[in-house]
This record gives C-alpha cells, structure tokens and sequence, in this order.
C-alpha cells in the first residue's frame, strides 16, 4: 500500500451518532462517554484506502469560533507509520484557517500508550511543549467511600441539598454573585453541560439556607459518574466541609448502585480535590495527569 493510494474527505458536519455507529474502531478517545456534551455538528477528515476508513481527526469550535478543540486522533495499527496522521492535521489545519480559525488545541492524557508519540509528533509539527493542565482521579467508588470514611452529620448550620431541589431565585442568586464577583473560576460553573446533570446526584452546601458551594455529577454511562465541579466559598474551606461533602456524594453513589467514578480539576487549582489525590497517592484510586498543547494558525 503506498500513501498516495489513501484518499482524504473533510466534512464540517460529522455527528458524534455517526461516528460512534459507524467508526467506532477510528475514535481516539473513546467519544462515546462525552456523547452528550460535544457539538451537534463535528469538524472532521476521514483517510480511505480501498474505501474503507483507515485514519480519522475530530475537532469542533470553541464558541468564538476562533479557537478549536481536536477530540480525537487515530489511524488503524496497519496503516501507521506511513505519514497518514501527519496528513490529518496538516489537512484539519488548513480546513479551520479556512473557516476563519486562529488556534488549535489539544489534551493528551500521561496515561495513553501512545502519550510519547504524541509529544515528539507535536513538537516536529511545531505545536507548544506540552504543560500539564488537567488532574483525573478515577476508581471504585466503595474503596473512595471506604478511605473517606462514612458520613455522618453536616457541621451546625451547614446542610447538603441534592441539586434537584435548587431554586430559580437560586440559579439567579449563583449567576448574580458571579457577574459581581467573579466569585468561582469558570471551569468550577455549576451549569455546564447543565441537561446532563446527574442531579439527584449532586449537591449544594448551604450555610443558615444561603448557596456556599455545590458538587455537580454528571452520569457517564450506567455504571460511572463524573465529578464535573466541585466548589467552596474560600470563607469556608476551613471548615471540613469538602471532607463531608465528598462523604455525602460517595454515599449517594453507593445507594446507586454505581461501582466507578472519575474527578476532574485543574493540576494548579480546586484543592478540595486534595482529598481524592490523597486518596491516589495512599493506592486506593488511580490519577493521571493530562497536558495541553497549541499551535497557532497562520
């Protein structure tokens, strides 16, 4: 097989339905978890060699329409090596330019077999270094509610709510104080992918009936949960009111019924996560750290 035997079909309206029902076998990362919070329509080039799929990139706008995001990256184990996946991006680079885009990132997991490669891919197609971003902390759910101990009681005048009791005045006083304030980073908002709340799941601290915090879950599939926001007025941290709140959430899960979880912060930031990387580090759970990286398109 000689590479100008492989054809290239870019599309700018790729479903995350058709990928998964179609090419699952091309999708790295796995999608099928993030089905319900990517875009309806996905940027996306397919290579073919004999008309069968061999190779695939995903990427999607952020919403300035500026700056895009890759998903997904892979090539078919007997097609590697051959310049497939250095096309891929060079081909994906140009179709964004075209469609007015300045920037393209992506995120690359320690853990992934292929994390070396990637990293010298990156730096020979003049990406940035990788900078490590994000930190995952993921296991069973039983041995995290074992090592954090049972929930008992909230501290006086703090209480939990499950997050299906929130208000409308109290999504107004959240989006309030935040216009104001800046009151939490944006990545610790409690309504992200706000559809896809696990809500029964997720909770909110409040202290004498006022919002002081929340822990937000998204339900992955039917046996994983994803911690998706975990937040605490700084007035408050000292309180150990992450410690019960982590309790109350893992105890909600256990009545679920649902064996694994996964937590996701910021490697710099959220250190009522501390609790869970304790938890990694003592062997009960696993982590792993996820890079970003960059190019500019010129």
């Amino acid at each position: 097989m000689k590479s100008q035997n492989i054809r290239y079909q870019f599309s700018p309206n790729l479903t995350i339905d058709w990928l998964l029902d179609t090419i699952p076998n091309l999708l790295f990362p796995n999608l099928a978890k993030q089905r319900s919070r990517l875009p309806s329509a996905l940027m996306g080039i397919v290579a073919s060699w004999q008309q069968q799929p061999v190779g695939l990139v995903v990427a999607n706008a952020e919403s300035t329409q500026k700056i895009y995001r890759i998903h997904s990256l892979c090539v078919h184990p007997n097609f590697r090596r051959k310049g497939i996946a250095t096309t891929l991006l060079d081909r994906l680079e140009k179709a964004i330019g075209q469609f007015g885009g300045t920037k393209i990132e992506g995120l690359v997991h320690q853990h992934w077999t292929s994390f070396e490669w990637l990293r010298a891919k990156s730096q020979r197609l003049n990406w940035t270094p990788f900078q490590p971003k994000l930190m995952i902390v993921k296991g069973k759910t039983a041995a995290a509610a074992q090592f954090l101990g049972t929930y008992k009681s909230s501290p006086s005048n703090f209480n939990y709510v499950p997050f299906n009791q929130l208000t409308r005045k109290e999504v107004q006083h959240i989006q309030d104080k935040q216009r104001r304030s800046q009151w939490f980073d944006s990545d610790l908002h409690p309504f992200l992918a706000r559809q896809s709340i696990a809500t029964s799941l997720s909770f909110l601290v409040k202290k004498e009936g006022v919002i002081i915090g929340w822990l937000v879950t998204h339900q992955l599939n039917s046996t994983t949960t994803e911690i998706t926001s975990l937040f605490l007025d700084r007035k408050y941290t000292s309180f150990r009111l992450a410690h019960f709140l982590l309790q109350k959430v893992f105890s909600a899960y256990l009545d679920a019924g649902i064996p694994k979880f996964v937590a996701t912060s910021k490697v710099n930031g959220n250190p009522v996560l501390k609790l869970l990387r304790r938890a990694a580090t003592a062997g009960v759970v696993e982590q792993t750290t996820v890079y970003f990286t960059e190019k500019e398109i010129l």
